[in-house]
């Protein structure tokens, strides 16, 4: 199949999608040193992966936010409904309904809390662990279809060479070494 491009057809093992023209192509300035600029850089990445992710996330077939407390049942463990919301920085009642739509469904099931009775401990369950396998197998799926139509050998080389960059940059802010800074941080105190 020919290299994708704007209004091409991209077709996956699940359905034959439109591309819509791209919004955004990055382009990072590389100085004198051979380096880009990091603000510059950090803003493409953001930009550039953001795209990727969204893009990634058309393959589901369940929403966004159910899959997210899969995903985080199937990283963490058991978990409360708050720890999910704090998890994914949405509200408890957010949280709590697509938990509810969840146990319904018998993808995760709820136990008292051993430490604390008045809270609920959720569990992943087998039919859930399934379905969440299944959505990332259309997720990788997709992807890797895109990744071996666009991409040629030695791109993909590169890209298979910035994945342990990438690691190493999530981890540090998922470590919280790296806060963004907050108005209040750069506010003037008089």
């Amino acid at each position: 199949m020919a290299p994708l491009g704007p209004g091409r057809t991209v077709a996956s093992p699940f359905s034959v999608r439109r591309l819509p023209a791209p919004v955004y192509s990055p382009v990072v300035d590389v100085g004198r040193g051979g380096a880009a600029d990091g603000d510059r850089l950090a803003e493409e990445l953001r930009l550039t992966i953001g795209h990727l992710v969204r893009a990634v996330r058309a393959a589901d077939t369940m929403p966004p936010g159910e899959a997210a407390v899969l995903g985080y049942l199937d990283r963490g463990g058991p978990l409360t409904t708050a720890d999910i919301a704090h998890r994914r920085g949405v509200s408890h009642q957010s949280a709590a309904k697509a938990v509810k739509v969840l146990v319904g469904q018998g993808l995760v099931r709820a136990e008292a809390h051993p430490d604390d009775g008045r809270k609920l401990l959720l569990h992943l369950t087998p039919a859930g662990s399934s379905r969440l396998a299944e959505e990332r197998r259309r997720r990788a799926a997709w992807l890797g279809a895109a990744v071996d139509e666009v991409l040629d050998s030695g791109e993909r080389e590169a890209l298979a060479a910035a994945l342990p960059l990438l690691a190493r940059l999530t981890a540090r802010l998922q470590a919280g070494e790296a806060r963004p800074p907050r108005d209040s941080d750069t506010a003037v105190r008089r």
